[in-house]
């Protein structure tokens, strides 16, 4: 659908670059103070209706193909005629007569091609059965274990809480003993950070008591290092394996 649409969008690029390249050449070939700016815009102009030719051949249906084939050359020769808007004498009325005609018949048959549907090409390579590419042949990605997909909604629980803990103590949320969950807005900038740091304080010390245990036993650079390859381990699972 989307490929459709697209090629219905550069179907009508088309016919309407056609009908600007046809206004040019009526009204500045030959014509006295053509510029730069209109010679740039003239090629500019072929070189984007060259660009979309291709179009006619991949939407004409079989019975039209040899046709379209046929027009793509025409209008890629009508294209090739009229190189330069710069000549030292104005086109003659046979001349213009000429061109105007021959641009009409391909404007038709633009025209004639609007209500056909796009064709799609078929590939005549076997049906394979559906799976998960991984960018690297042969391989297939395997389905993650219950434990893993668990695992992975844990974490991203952990985050987001996390995450809305640092935002509420930012703006001033706590949880008072005596009066449950309190509000001490802050009234500046400063105060905001000041919050979020001590709120950062807060889940680094409940980090290390929970860590403790180990911390303990195999000492902090330890831990450290475990910690870290944990991170990496499932950052592994869940952004590249489970990609």
């Amino acid at each position: 659908m989307f490929e459709s649409f697209r090629a219905n969008q550069r179907y009508r690029k088309l016919v309407r670059f056609w009908i600007g390249y046809r206004d040019m050449v009526q009204r500045f070939e030959g014509a006295k103070g053509v510029t730069d700016s209109h010679e740039k815009r003239f090629l500019r102009l072929k070189a984007r209706i060259a660009g979309l030719l291709p179009v006619l051949e991949s939407r004409a249906p079989a019975s039209m193909a040899r046709e379209a084939q046929r027009r793509t050359m025409l209008m890629t020769d009508l294209l090739n005629r009229h190189r330069s808007l710069r000549r030292e004498e104005a086109p003659n009325e046979k001349e213009r007569e000429e061109f105007s005609k021959t641009w009409h018949e391909h404007y038709i048959f633009l025209n004639q091609l609007k209500g056909v549907p796009v064709v799609r090409e078929k590939s005549d390579a076997p049906k394979r059965p559906k799976e998960t590419p991984t960018g690297i042949p042969g391989r297939r990605i395997r389905r993650s274990s219950p434990v893993l997909r668990f695992l992975g909604f844990v974490l991203r629980v952990g985050v987001v809480g996390v995450a809305i803990y640092l935002l509420g103590r930012a703006f001033g949320f706590h949880w008072g003993e005596a009066r449950g969950l309190q509000v001490d807005a802050p009234t500046s900038v400063s105060g905001v950070g000041a919050n979020v740091w001590h709120a950062l304080q807060s889940v680094w010390a409940g980090l290390v008591s929970f860590l403790q245990p180990v911390i303990g036993t195999y000492g902090l650079e330890a831990t450290i290092a475990l910690v870290g390859i944990l991170l990496i381990a499932l950052g592994y699972w869940f952004f590249i394996r489970g990609k």
